[in-house]
């Protein structure tokens, strides 16, 4: 009898380590998942840009998923977001060709293209705009591992709307320049007009032979903010114009 009672005993043992041995497994399990959520990894290759929190600080869960990182996934392909005013939306189309200059290379020109652009508008003190995204080839180079655009930077763009091959073309500045007091000429000569010559009428002033100023009508079509595209009057290549007074 006193060896049955002993066996059961033992028996009871047995059964309770197996349940301490099972319980100490799951709890290792649930170590190793809680230690897997230690090491959070990136979900991309990239380059950090911005760390937001420190070593050794705690990440509270919470309904939102916590900024740790700042991540750019690929430098060699930049995109720009640009804001355009509604009246030159219309303008914009998917595919389009853009040059843009930065401050940090302002002697060189880049060139990208109209990837999107976004219906939502955004509304600041009366001003409406849209969105659009331009992309750029930015290649690493000797001297710039990373590229010359770098993230952040304020773009100047230059969206080609329409081209015009073999015409002659006025500076801006010419059509702005307004002679001192005392020195306007009589305007003299009529741009042609025709059916398939519309544009806007302005006036420049060109040196004469013996130096003095003539007034010149000129028919004006396209511009890119720098030239004017001239499409008819008394002004012919090599004139000299005047855009300016010393």
């Amino acid at each position: 009898q006193q060896i049955a009672t002993d066996r059961k005993q033992l028996d009871a043992k047995e059964e309770q380590s197996s349940a301490d041995i099972q319980q100490a497994d799951s709890a290792l399990q649930r170590a190793g998942t809680n230690l897997g959520y230690c090491t959070i990894a990136s979900p991309i290759d990239g380059v950090v840009l911005q760390h937001l929190i420190e070593p050794g600080q705690t990440i509270a869960a919470s309904f939102q998923t916590p900024n740790m990182f700042k991540i750019a996934s690929d430098l060699t392909v930049v995109r720009i977001d640009a804001a355009l005013d509604e009246a030159d939306i219309g303008r914009i189309r998917f595919g389009q060709e853009v040059s843009f200059d930065v401050d940090a290379h302002r002697n060189e020109s880049f060139n990208g293209r109209v990837v999107m652009v976004k219906l939502q508008s955004e509304n600041k003190g009366n001003l409406v705009t849209y969105p659009v995204i331009v992309e750029a080839q930015n290649p690493a180079l000797k001297e710039h591992p990373n590229g010359k655009l770098l993230p952040g930077m304020t773009a100047g763009l230059r969206f080609v709307v329409e081209k015009r091959a073999g015409v002659s073309r006025l500076p801006s500045a010419a059509l702005r320049f307004i002679p001192p007091a005392g020195m306007i000429p009589p305007k003299t000569g009529t741009p042609e007009t025709g059916d398939k010559k519309t544009g806007t009428h302005g006036t420049v002033f060109i040196v004469g032979a013996l130096g003095q100023l003539e007034s010149k009508a000129v028919l004006v079509g396209e511009n890119d903010g720098d030239f004017f595209e001239l499409l008819s009057g008394d002004v012919k290549e090599g004139d000299a114009v005047v855009v300016g007074t010393k």
